[in-house]
């Protein structure tokens, strides 16, 4: 009778914990989901997002001019066109 004791006990206790770590994970889930948070969330990453893109677009436009003088020096000296890289054999 004993061992039966302990082990309903021990699974009340294990039972009874698993609900309250349960409940904790849900409330916090549930606070991290409210519309203000989502709200704040979704407009850092669109902010972030659209930094990265200008950074991107002035990188690009940054290399795209240095190429071109590059290649206006090039044929000021009066240097053959350099040649397309060829592409590896696979």
């Amino acid at each position: 009778m004993i061992k039966r004791l302990v082990w309903f006990s021990s699974g009340a206790v294990t039972g009874f914990a698993g609900a309250v770590y349960g409940y904790a994970r849900l409330r916090r889930s549930a606070g991290r989901l409210r519309a203000e948070r989502v709200a704040d969330s979704v407009v850092a990453t669109a902010s972030s997002g659209a930094a990265g893109v200008r950074r991107f677009v002035a990188d690009t436009r940054r290399n795209i001019r240095d190429v071109e003088a590059e290649l206006d020096r090039g044929h000021a000296t009066g240097l053959p066109p350099v040649p397309p890289p060829v592409p590896p054999r696979r």
